[in-house]
């Protein structure tokens, strides 16, 4: 991993690591009081995909695609990152508690998501290298790493990595998918075979990885929980917190543990154990990094994002990911958070936004012909 500059990367006014364990409270408030001066508008940026700002309009597409997503991010945002995040410990409760507030009256969810619940059937997802737009969600030595993960656990929780075509998996039964998946599986492969295939082909490949069955999920999150709880205490300077947040949150996202919004439960752990040990939280520019990066590639990249949120708090005219926010005055509630002022905010945003697209649409139409035009005449 390649050295990088600590200056700068903590909220408060003391740059000096972190002492082991977690700050004092009185330095988590100096923290989030910071983290305040982000402009509301911009707040988005902490759950939305950089990669999408330009051309989906900040947050706009991502608010479409999935109706009520972004409010319940910001309500996940304040409840367990900007509120109480004096225990330094997570837990399995903490993680079903981050997941209800980021899917309760969320639309177009997986139906059989139940808000704080964990999955009761299959679960796995899509990792694939791209050279383009969209970015990639996964590189060479993250696979490896899932590879050598999936060596150890495919016997015992029935986990499983399989090379196929984009076309293959295009056409899979949505009502079979995961039989139809398991008839495919290539486990005798090697890692740099399974690697290879898709790099010398001409047909693009994707790999699927199916995660551990329902049964052991329980098991395994507690596990990477007390896991994280005991290794953030003997993490002793930046460079190594960061490393132990980004195993974890890694850990988490690849259990996929819900049946849904698995990646976005994950973003709001990272964003509350950044704070928690009094670093900024990060504006990524592509969040499924978390999936199938290595975790020195994962690190490298919330530090970037960390260095996005410092310049959006200390430069907020420059535009982040080519895009800048079209600025809006509107007051804050005198009793809201920073949150709620955001969510007030995109609210209004989107709903001009969406009441200009109707007139517009409207307009359009009464251009048309009202009746069917006589081709006789």
């Amino acid at each position: 991993m390649s050295s990088w500059d600590w200056d700068g990367m903590f909220p408060s006014s003391d740059k000096t690591p972190v002492p082991i364990g977690v700050p004092a409270a009185s330095d988590l408030q100096a923290s989030i009081d910071d983290i305040k001066m982000i402009p509301p508008q911009e707040l988005y940026r902490l759950i939305v995909d950089g990669q999408f700002h330009k051309e989906q309009k900040g947050w706009l597409g991502y608010a479409k695609r999935e109706p009520n997503c972004l409010p319940a991010c910001f309500n996940a945002l304040e409840l367990f990152a900007f509120g109480d995040i004096t225990d330094p410990s997570i837990s399995v409760e903490l993680v079903k508690n981050i997941h209800k507030s980021t899917t309760e009256n969320v639309k177009q969810l997986n139906p059989h998501t139940k808000p704080g619940e964990l999955r009761l059937s299959h679960g796995g997802y899509f990792l694939e290298e791209r050279q383009f737009y969209p970015a990639s969600n996964m590189n060479k030595e993250g696979f490896l790493e899932l590879y050598k993960k999936n060596n150890d656990e495919s016997a015992q929780y029935g986990t499983c990595i399989i090379s196929m075509t984009k076309q293959d998996a295009l056409h899979l039964s949505s009502t079979s998918f995961y039989e139809q998946v398991e008839a495919m599986e290539n486990s005798t492969a090697s890692a740099e075979e399974l690697w290879e295939t898709g790099k010398d082909s001409l047909i693009p490949h994707v790999i699927f990885y199916r995660a551990p069955r329902a049964e052991h999920l329980n098991t395994l999150l507690d596990h990477v929980c007390q896991q994280y709880n005991t290794d953030i205490k003997s993490a002793t300077t930046p460079e190594d917190k960061l490393k132990t947040i980004a195993t974890v949150v890694q850990q988490v996202a690849r259990l996929h543990a819900f049946p849904d919004a698995n990646l976005r439960t994950s973003l709001i752990l990272l964003q509350r154990l950044l704070l928690q040990n009094n670093f900024f939280p990060s504006m990524l520019y592509n969040p499924f990094y978390i999936l199938g990066y290595s975790v020195d590639t994962l690190v490298d990249e919330i530090k970037k994002g960390i260095n996005n949120t410092k310049t959006m708090i200390h430069h907020p005219e420059q535009p982040l990911y080519d895009y800048k926010t079209v600025r809006l005055s509107i007051p804050a509630p005198p009793s809201g958070t920073v949150f709620t002022t955001a969510q007030q905010l995109l609210y209004d945003t989107i709903e001009k936004f969406y009441l200009a697209q109707d007139k517009l649409h409207q307009g359009i139409q009464s251009l048309k012909p009202s009746t069917t035009p006589n081709l006789n005449k």
